[in-house]
């Protein structure tokens, strides 16, 4: 039983080999090379997406000061 994407992955890896001359040592330079011009690219992405994307707004300050607040509103056991 013949599976199609198999057969294609088959035909490249022969073909991978073939290009590289059957050489394992050229055939894993070019591998890192690739995973390290992938790894480039994704690093430049991501500094273009942060330079598009503003800073989010700032938060409001949180009251801590409870003195203010009128004891009817505190929970028991606050004030």
């Amino acid at each position: 039983m013949n599976n199609p994407i198999i057969d294609e992955i088959r035909e490249a890896r022969a073909a991978l080999a073939a290009e590289h001359g059957y050489d394992l040592a050229r055939i894993n330079d070019w591998a890192r090379q690739q995973t390290l011009a992938r790894q480039l690219q994704n690093r430049r992405r991501e500094n273009k997406a942060s330079l598009l994307t503003p800073d989010p707004p700032p938060v409001p300050a949180v009251v801590t000061d409870t003195t203010s607040i009128p004891c009817s509103t505190l929970a028991p056991g606050q004030a």
